[in-house]
C-alpha cells in the first residue's frame, strides 16, 4: 500500500498534507458518496479491498473521469492532467470557502480552506507539504494555496495589499527560479518554504520566504530539450527596443551560448513578451525601484554576454598552455554594463590564475579550458547571488512585526524526484532532499496515525511501510556517509576523478543493498564512473564525474575582487567577499555541508 502511495512515476501524483503545531492532524477528506457524479472512491480510507492494484486502479478510473483529486484521510492525492480543467473558477472557490469541506469532493481548495479554518478556529499552526516527482504539479498547487489564503484572509485594505503581494511574489520567483526541463515546462529549480503570518482576526500580516539550493548549474548547462531560467527568454522577447539597446542585447535567443545548449528557445503556448510585462509589474508591486529593476536586468545581460566569451588556446615557448579572448568586444560591453573602468583587468582575471609557490602567490596563465571554467563560475555566481538578493528584497516587502502575528501557515514546496537519461550531482542533491521529505511524510502519515490507534486502544494490526531511513543514512549518517566522504575529498584539495571518488564510496559501502557501485564484471551494467542508488521512487544511475567540483561551490577570490571593484552598486553588493579590507577566512562551506546542516 505504501509503495502505491509514494511511487509516483506513472501518474505523477502530488500529495498535500496538513498538520498543526500540536501534532494533531487536520482532516481534509470527503465521503465516497458525497456526490452523485462521483467516480470510484474519493476517500481511499473507504476503498475495499485495499490493495496496491485497487489503489492504482481507483486513481486511474477517477483520472480518466477528470477527478484528479482523491483523499486518504489527511492526505490529498492529485494526478496532473497536463491540460486545463474547469476546477478553479471563483464559483468553485466560493463553494469551498462557505461550505463544510468534509461534505465536498476532494480538492486543493478544500485542503487549504481546512488548514486556514483550523488555524483561525483553534489557533493551531499549520503546514502544507507538497510532495511529488518533477512535473507532478507542485508549483501550481502552491499558487492555488496562496490564492485560497488570500481570498479567506482579505478582510481589510491593509490585508488586501499584503495578500496581493503574496500572490505576486510567486511570479517573480518563477521567472528567476523556474525553467523548462525534459519532463516539465515550468519546473521549479529551487526549494521553497513560505511561512505566512496571521493576526488574531485571521488577517494576513506578512510572510517569510526561505529558498533552498537554486540549480545554478543550469545557468551554464542544460540537457537536451531543456532551457535556461525563464527570465532570460522573457527579457529578450519583452524588453522594448530602448531597454534592449541599453543592455547591449539582441532579441534572438540563438545569439547566446547559455541559451543554446538544450536546443529549445520557445515553449508552446507561452507568450514570453506578456510574461516579461507581468514580471516587471510584479517587481514594481513588490517595491523594486526603477533603478533596481534596471540593475537586475544589467546583471542578467552581463551573464548572457559573459557566456558568449570564447577563449583561443595558445602554446607558449616553454610548452605550457595559455589562451586569449577571441571576442574582446563582449568583455568591453560586460565592463560597461557592470561599470568596470578597466576592461583589460577584466580580461586578465579571466585568463590568468594564482598558484601557491612556497610562501608566495605566483601568477600563471590559464588554458582555454581553465578560463572557460572560470567564466562559467562567474556566470553562476552572478545569477545565484542575484536570486538570493531578490528573495531578500521580497522578504523585506513582506516583513511584519512579531507582536502582530499570532498563528502561521507554512507551505513547503521542495524539488520533486528526478530520474533522467543522464543524472549528475544536481539530481543526487534533489533526490536526497526528496528522500528526506518522503521520510517525514511516511512517518507523519503512517507511523503517527498508527501510534494514535494504539494509544486509543483501537483494535489495529500494524501496517509495515517503506520509509527512507536506510537511504538517508547511506547519504548523510556517520563518518563514512557519501556526503562526508565527498566533503573530505574536497577539503584535501586533491585532484580527484569520478572513478577515485567511487572507489572510496565502494570501499565504505561494499554490502549496502541501496548502493550499487561499478564492478568490473560483464553482469553489472554500471560504467566505471557511475553508481546507482535504490531510492524510494526507483533506482537512479548517477555520473560521479563532476561531484567534487560542483560540491565545492567556490567563487575564485580574484573574481570576487573584480566584481567588487566595479562601480555598479548592485554587483558590488552581491560580492562582499571581494572587499580587499575583508579578511579571507576559512574555505567556503560545501553544498554537502549545507545539506547536512539544513
Amino acid at each position: 500500500m505504501t509503495d502505491g502511495l509514494h511511487l509516483q512515476q506513472t501518474s505523477h501524483p502530488t500529495s498535500s498534507t496538513s498538520n498543526n503545531a500540536s501534532g494533531t492532524t487536520t482532516t481534509v477528506n470527503s465521503s465516497s458518496n458525497n456526490s452523485q457524479e462521483d467516480v470510484g472512491v474519493s476517500d481511499l480510507l473507504f476503498l475495499e479491498p485495499l490493495t496496491e492494484q485497487s489503489f492504482i486502479d481507483n486513481l486511474r478510473r477517477r483520472f480518466h473521469a477528470d477527478k484528479i483529486y482523491t483523499s486518504m484521510g489527511t492526505l490529498l492525492l492529485s494526478v496532473n492532467p497536463y491540460r486545463p480543467l474547469p476546477l478553479y473558477d471563483e464559483a468553485i472557490l466560493r463553494t469551498y470557502r462557505t461550505c463544510k469541506t468534509s461534505n465536498l469532493p476532494p480538492h486543493i481548495f478544500g485542503a487549504a480552506t481546512a488548514a486556514y479554518r483550523d488555524l483561525t478556529g483553534h489557533g493551531a499552526n499549520q503546514v502544507l507539504i507538497l510532495n511529488g516527482e518533477c512535473g507532478s504539479g507542485k508549483t501550481e498547487m502552491s499558487k492555488l494555496i496562496m490564492d485560497v489564503v488570500a481570498s479567506l484572509a482579505s478582510k481589510t485594505r491593509e490585508s488586501d495589499l499584503i495578500n496581493n503581494r503574496l500572490i505576486i511574489f510567486g511570479h517573480i520567483l518563477a521567472a528567476f527560479g523556474n525553467a523548462k526541463t525534459e519532463k516539465n515546462d515550468n519546473a521549479s529549480r529551487f526549494g521553497q518554504y513560505t511561512d505566512v503570518a496571521f493576526n488574531s482576526h485571521g488577517e494576513t500580516v506578512g510572510a517569510i520566504v526561505t529558498t533552498y539550493q537554486l540549480d545554478k548549474s543550469r545557468v551554464v548547462s542544460q540537457g537536451p530539450r531543456e532551457r535556461n531560467f525563464h527570465v532570460f527568454y522573457q527579457i529578450l522577447a519583452g524588453a522594448d527596443v530602448h531597454l534592449l539597446k541599453s543592455l547591449k542585447l539582441q532579441r534572438n535567443a540563438e545569439k547566446y551560448s547559455l541559451l543554446r545548449a538544450g536546443g529549445v528557445y520557445k515553449i508552446d503556448g507561452l507568450d514570453e513578451r506578456r510574461e516579461f510585462v507581468i514580471t516587471k509589474d510584479a517587481l514594481d508591486v513588490l517595491g523594486f525601484s526603477t533603478a533596481e529593476c534596471q540593475s537586475v536586468f544589467q546583471i542578467l545581460a552581463a551573464v548572457l554576454k559573459l557566456g558568449n566569451l570564447q577563449f583561443l588556446p595558445k602554446t607558449n615557448v616553454d610548452g605550457t598552455e595559455s589562451c586569449t579572448v577571441l571576442n574582446e568586444h563582449e568583455i568591453h560591453e560586460v565592463s560597461e554594463l557592470l561599470e568596470c573602468s578597466d576592461s583589460k583587468r577584466f580580461m586578465s582575471v579571466l585568463t590568468t590564475g594564482l598558484v601557491q609557490m612556497k610562501a608566495d602567490l605566483m601568477e600563471t596563465a590559464l588554458s582555454a579550458q581553465e578560463a572557460s571554467r572560470l567564466r562559467d563560475q562567474l556566470c553562476k555566481a552572478l545569477y545565484n547571488r542575484l536570486f538570493t538578493w531578490i528573495v531578500a528584497k521580497i522578504n523585506s516587502c513582506l516583513s511584519y512585526s512579531s507582536s502582530s502575528s499570532r498563528t502561521y501557515l507554512g507551505v513547503l514546496d521542495l524539488y520533486g524526484f528526478e530520474c533522467f537519461e543522464k543524472n549528475g550531482f544536481e539530481q543526487f542533491v534533489i533526490n536526497y532532499t526528496a528522500e528526506k521529505l518522503h521520510q517525514v511524510v511516511s512517518d507523519m502519515i503512517m507511523k503517527y496515525e498508527q501510534e494514535e490507534y494504539v494509544k486509543e486502544n483501537i483494535a489495529w494490526t500494524l501496517v509495515p511501510y517503506a520509509g527512507s531511513n536506510e537511504v538517508c543514512d547511506l547519504i548523510e549518517k556517520g563518518n563514512h556517509s557519501l556526503l562526508t566522504v565527498l566533503d573530505e575529498i574536497c577539503h584535501k584539495d586533491e585532484v580527484t576523478s569520478g572513478e577515485q571518488l567511487l572507489h572510496k564510496f565502494s570501499r565504505y559501502h561494499p554490502q549496502d543493498r541501496n548502493f550499487l557501485p561499478p564492478l568490473e564484471r560483464p553482469t553489472n551494467n554500471v560504467p566505471m564512473d557511475q553508481f546507482k542508488i535504490r531510492h524510494f521512487a526507483g533506482t537512479v544511475t548517477y555520473s560521479s564525474q563532476t561531484f567534487v567540483q560542483k560540491n565545492m561551490d567556490m567563487v575564485d577570490h580574484s573574481l570576487a575582487e573584480l566584481i567588487y571593484s566595479c562601480r555598479h552598486q548592485l554587483a558590488k553588493e552581491l560580492f562582499p567577499d571581494g572587499n580587499p579590507a575583508r579578511t579571507i577566512g576559512k574555505k567556503p562551506v560545501t553544498i554537502a555541508t549545507h545539506l547536512k546542516v539544513n
